[in-house]
């Protein structure tokens, strides 16, 4: 049970700026316990934090989760360059340096999935890109003179297999890609 005169309680809740007005006269089955670990914490010195610094930290927590998409590239490269600096030392308690580990985890993991996503939009502009080049591979052919549709279908199909040759037949002019589409039909 939390024992304290009325005016050091209520100063207390000022302090907290959280609703705590109906804990004064409750039991509080794990008090003793409690007060023993905080007070062997405060005797060592390694990670005493009041329930005010506790609730400070939990609100900076909160409210660095509340970025936005835009911010996140921003944070991340911010946060990439302090995680040297960031890192808990030996003389740190336990819990704090678990939870600040745990934010180098998290930094860690959101480098690792901003490589990923950029990596995978890059693959996927190329794919396009491939894509778009091959479905104007017939409209290339279609264009060229002397070619029926037969030549056109094995042309696109000799064609589309090498990505190079796709490439080459973007690349030549007209006079050089007549030239070379009649020798891809004259190969077996």
């Amino acid at each position: 049970m939390v024992l304290c005169d009325q005016d050091v309680f209520e100063g207390w809740v000022k302090g907290i700026k959280m609703p705590m007005h109906g804990l004064r006269l409750k039991p509080f089955p794990h008090f003793d316990d409690l007060s023993l670990v905080f007070g062997k914490d405060c005797a060592n010195g390694k990670g005493a934090m009041s329930a005010t610094d506790i609730l400070e930290e939990l609100d900076q927590g909160e409210a660095s989760n509340d970025i936005g998409v835009d911010d996140l590239e921003a944070e991340v490269d911010a946060s990439h360059t302090n995680i040297v600096a960031s890192t808990p030392s030996r003389m740190e308690c336990s819990s704090q340096s678990r939870r600040k580990r745990a934010k180098n985890d998290d930094t860690t993991s959101i480098n690792v999935m901003t490589r990923t996503c950029n990596a995978l939009e890059s693959l996927v502009g190329n794919f396009n890109q491939q894509t778009e080049r091959e479905n104007r591979v017939v409209g290339e052919l279609e264009k060229l003179p002397n070619l029926n549709r037969l030549d056109i279908l094995k042309l696109s199909q000799i064609i589309m297999n090498d990505s190079m040759k796709v490439k080459l037949l973007f690349n030549l002019d007209e006079d050089l890609k007549v030239e070379w589409v009649k020798q891809l039909l004259q190969t077996p």
